[in-house]
């Protein structure tokens, strides 16, 4: 009986699909390492000094989509166009030289990659102000007299004694603490486990200097 010699069976295999970059959602797009760090630590100012990964916005036209590259939310580089395979093409005409691509994973996340590896995935974030909000002071608290404060994700401080707007700091330019813009003013605030604890600052002959002593320290009522 004849030998017979084993059939090889070879089936190509199509290269992953990427879906193109016109389904991403315009708007600022965060690091997925930023986030959870953000979310653990409730400290943009401790996530600026440890995370290096850019933040990245996306404009989106009828024409074309323009993408920036920002670090510590106050220095961009350079606009640049993003082609539908995810290149990148500068308008200054400089030429590229980190070769970066952007790989879609649905319209608000992606990965970006290097010639060698994936460096990082981003999501999309829907309102810059109130994802600070959200992932540092906005809840319910109490102070040790059972008085009751609010933090509200929309912007709105509800203390006992007024009412007021407020937003969350995250660029560190002059400012080397966490802290909070109340109409005009600038609060420190420092979170360990569930209390938050707040600070004036002075500001009249520079940068502000947050005060030592808190004049508030609250206790969470929300995880």
């Amino acid at each position: 009986m004849p030998i017979l010699a084993p059939i090889m069976v070879l089936i190509c295999m199509n290269p992953p699909q990427v879906a193109p970059v016109s389904i991403l959602k315009p708007g600022l797009y965060l690091s997925n390492a930023y986030i959870e760090m953000l979310k653990k630590t409730r400290s943009p100012y401790w996530c600026c000094k440890h995370d290096q990964a850019p933040q990245i916005q996306l404009e989106v036209s009828n024409t074309k989509t323009n993408i920036w590259f920002c670090w510590g939310f106050h220095e961009s580089d350079t606009a640049q166009v993003l082609n539908q395979d995810g290149s990148t093409t500068r308008l200054d005409g400089v030429a590229k030289t980190d070769r970066l691509r952007i790989a879609p994973s649905d319209p608000t996340s992606f990965s970006v990659l290097s010639p060698r590896n994936a460096t990082g995935q981003y999501s999309w974030v829907n309102s810059e102000e109130q994802f600070f909000r959200t992932y540092t002071v906005a809840g319910n608290y109490q102070d040790s007299y059972g008085r009751s404060y609010v933090f509200g994700v929309d912007g709105k401080g509800v203390f006992p004694n007024r009412t007021f707007t407020y937003s969350v700091g995250h660029e560190f330019v002059e400012v080397f603490f966490d802290c909070m813009y109340v109409e005009g003013a600038t609060w420190g605030f420092e979170s360990e486990g569930d209390i938050l604890r707040i600070y004036e600052c002075t500001d009249s002959e520079g940068p502000p200097v947050r005060n030592k002593k808190p004049f508030l320290t609250l206790k969470r009522l929300n995880p």
